[in-house]
């Protein structure tokens, strides 16, 4: 996919949604696709594989806390705008993450810094990952998605596992709001190539 070409005509690449936190704290968050390639698995199938940019900008007056390990955590296609506002998805996907705390075995009560960001008003704050979209169907039947265009809705989970969220957030209080949720950006409009060069793709191990 050609990035120059991937959005659609009189688009806009940068959205951007406000969420209320709490505390009166408010982040507006962006979703922009930086960087894909196609890949090709050991069945046949191909996939879109997009590097998503999302973009935190604190809109409100207090200081809003931000993990440094969000994750993608799913995305929902739709075919145009229509269907987007009738919630008429063409697919969607849904990952599942763990508790970052308990896979790195750290004391919720006193998190690392290192592992946190404090937005101040105005700031901005930003996080990268990256999705795999199945774009030509493994068997005869399956959803294929070359040669169109749709617009691809990112969503961000800030918090994977939700298990210690409370005692972070008494910790940090005296910072800032705690931004722990599951944002949903905007939709990001992506024209897939009808006959892609898919390459050998090396898997991502996290």
């Amino acid at each position: 996919m050609n990035l120059s070409r991937s959005l659609w005509p009189g688009s806009l690449v940068f959205f951007l949604a406000v969420v209320p936190a709490l505390a009166g704290g408010d982040l507006g968050v962006a979703a922009t696709v930086v960087n894909s390639r196609y890949c090709l698995g050991p069945n046949g199938a191909i996939t879109l594989d997009l590097t998503v940019h999302f973009t935190y900008r604190n809109v409100g007056q207090a200081s809003v806390v931000l993990p440094r390990f969000s994750r993608l955590s799913g995305y929902t296609l739709f075919r145009n705008e229509g269907d987007l506002r009738a919630g008429r998805a063409l697919t969607r996907a849904v990952f599942h993450w763990g508790d970052i705390f308990d896979r790195l075995r750290i004391e919720p009560a006193r998190p690392d810094p290192m592992l946190f960001e404090a937005v101040q008003p105005g700031g901005i704050a930003g996080r990268e990952d990256e999705v795999t979209i199945p774009v030509s169907p493994e068997r005869a039947g399956g959803l294929a998605l070359l040669g169109t265009s749709v617009l691809a809705q990112f969503t961000i989970d800030n918090w994977p596992g939700h298990k210690h969220i409370e005692k972070s957030r008494q910790v940090w209080a005296q910072l800032g709001t705690l931004w722990a949720s599951q944002d949903t950006p905007p939709p990001v409009p992506i024209s897939i190539e009808s006959k892609p060069n898919p390459v050998r793709c090396v898997p991502r191990v996290d």
